[in-house]
C-alpha cells in the first residue's frame, strides 16, 4: 500500500509487523529505506517515518530484536534526524 504525504514523497509499505504496529518500506522517489510506526497528538493520528540503512532493511526479519530497539529509539524521539519528514509544531507520542 502506498501514502502519499506530499507531492515528493510516496511512501510503500514492504513489511507490516501488526502486532507491535510498525512498518519497514521503501520512498518510491528517493529510493530511502523507512521504519514507519503511528503516533497521535491530540487531534489526529499520523505516521512517523524514520530512515533506514540498506542493512537494516535487508536484515528483516532476521534483525527483529535490533530493528525494535531502533524503533524504540524512534518512538523517544532520540533519532529526529533521521526523520524522512520534518515534523509539525504540535508533536505526536507514539500509540
Amino acid at each position: 500500500m502506498s501514502k502519499v504525504l506530499n507531492a515528493n514523497m510516496i511512501f510503500t509499505d514492504t513489511h507490516v509487523n501488526k502486532e507491535k504496529r510498525y512498518s519497514l518500506g521503501i520512498e518510491k522517489n528517493s529510493g530511502e529505506f523507512y521504519i514507519s510506526f503511528p503516533v497521535y497528538n491530540g487531534l489526529v493520528e499520523y505516521e512517523e517515518y524514520y530512515q533506514l540503512t540498506t542493512e537494516q532493511y535487508d536484515g528483516y526479519p532476521e534483525n527483529s530484536v535490533e530493528l525494535e530497539q531502533f524503533l524504540n529509539e524512534c518512538k523517544s524521539q532520540k533519532k529526529d534526524e533521521l526523520l524522512l519528514q520534518k515534523a509539525g509544531k504540535i508533536r505526536g507520542h507514539a500509540t
